[in-house]
């Protein structure tokens, strides 16, 4: 997470952000200099200026540091939310500032920026307002183009035919294309023929009927396009039991169906397709790191941590600051972790000792090499994305 999107974040919880400048004379992780602004603060100002009490009643919000360099000596950005009034926040500020040492190394902290939240809500609030001014005229003159659309809409969803005698929702290029698509349902089909996609057939239901499998014999390639979760997969398994031909598998992100999907999602989908034999024998680590990649822009900027048990289901959504604890006190089969945070020697220790395999998050930091379980980064993913 960068340390933009957590002042935005704390931008809308507060009335004022803190931003401070920290520099510390040796190696520290993030929560060794939170430890240390509540621990030489405490007892300073009484019981109505504890940051402990100020932050269990909400008058401050959380902590954030977030570090820019880390070698003999660490560089780093500190985060304070406050909804104090201007002269407690003052005392506040002047409070953190006081800090001389972290651990055993010496620490320099200065207050680099005041945010007034109020403020920057009216310059977010000016800024939208030009935005929403703008679609507006843009959707005004744009309103012919619209109305094209629709009818052209209207025109491909009307192409939907039956085939077979089960009467199978398709599009009608099935019957001269020699691609084939295979999706679950009839609003799989109906979302491809809006996408201009029209060799496309619903396996509609729980049977896999003997006109499907005779027409994906009579197919060059046939692609299987399934929703993003475990009935895709168990349909993928149907398909082939049936004696389906199968080339391809393209699958909608994690937790998304076929049929939400917008027109340049199913076009990059069906691109960007695997070859059926790829798919099955992808290892539990592979499966995962493609999850990974489905949620890392659903979880940018929540702070959150997803488990996963060995079938890859979700087991729960935690946010990242309870996660230690979370591992110690459940008795959950985690086989994977994917979150949006730092991956510390503490985490991989513990996860390690519940029987976790593999870690995904936003960052590695100082830890043991090579790492006991599988260890990657959501920039890792993203390279190996390009290298495929």
């Amino acid at each position: 997470m960068t340390s933009t999107s957590n002042q935005e974040k704390a931008l809308r919880q507060a009335k004022y952000v803190l931003i401070f400048d920290c520099k510390i004379s040796g190696p520290v992780e993030s929560h060794d200099v939170v430890g240390a602004i509540f621990g030489q603060s405490e007892g300073l100002l009484g019981p109505e200026l504890d940051l402990r009490e100020l932050l269990r009643t909400g008058r401050i919000g959380r902590i954030e540091v977030h570090v820019k360099e880390k070698g003999k000596q660490t560089v780093c950005q500190i985060v304070v939310p406050s909804n104090l009034d201007r002269v407690q926040t003052a005392i506040i500020a002047a409070l953190v500032e006081q800090v001389d040492r972290v651990g055993p190394f010496l620490a320099s902290i200065s207050l680099s920026k005041v945010i007034n939240v109020r403020e920057e809500k009216l310059k977010l609030i000016r800024d939208r307002a030009k935005e929403i001014l703008r679609e507006w005229l843009i959707e005004e003159r744009t309103r012919t183009d619209q109305l094209l659309a629709e009818v052209e809409d209207v025109l491909r969803t009307s192409e939907l035919i039956h085939y077979g005698p089960d009467k199978l929702p398709a599009g009608r290029g099935i019957l001269s294309s020699d691609q084939l698509i295979i999706v679950e349902g009839r609003a799989d089909v109906l979302n491809l023929l809006r996408c201009g996609v029209d060799n496309v057939i619903a396996l509609e239901g729980a049977k896999v009927s003997d006109s499907l499998v005779s027409l994906t014999m009579s197919k060059k390639e046939v692609t299987a396009f399934l929703d993003g979760d475990h009935g895709g997969d168990l349909i993928l398994q149907q398909l082939i039991k049936s004696g389906c031909k199968i080339d391809y598998v393209a699958r909608a992100p994690y937790g998304r169906e076929v049929e939400e999907l917008t027109p340049r999602e199913v076009l990059h989908i069906l691109r960007t397709r695997r070859p059926l034999p790829e798919v099955l024998t992808v290892s539990p680590e592979r499966s995962v790191v493609d999850i990974a990649r489905r949620l890392s822009n659903e979880l940018l900027g929540t702070n959150e941590a997803v488990l996963l048990d060995k079938s890859l289901n979700i087991l729960s959504r935690i946010p990242v600051i309870d996660l230690r604890d979370y591992l110690k006190t459940h008795q959950l089969d985690i086989f994977a972790i994917i979150m949006d945070g730092i991956i510390t020697q503490n985490l991989i220790n513990i996860a390690r000792s519940r029987g976790v395999k593999v870690i995904v998050g936003e960052r590695i930091g100082s830890i043991e090499e090579p790492p006991p379980i599988k260890v990657l980064t959501f920039s890792d993913i993203s390279a190996k994305e390009k290298q495929e």
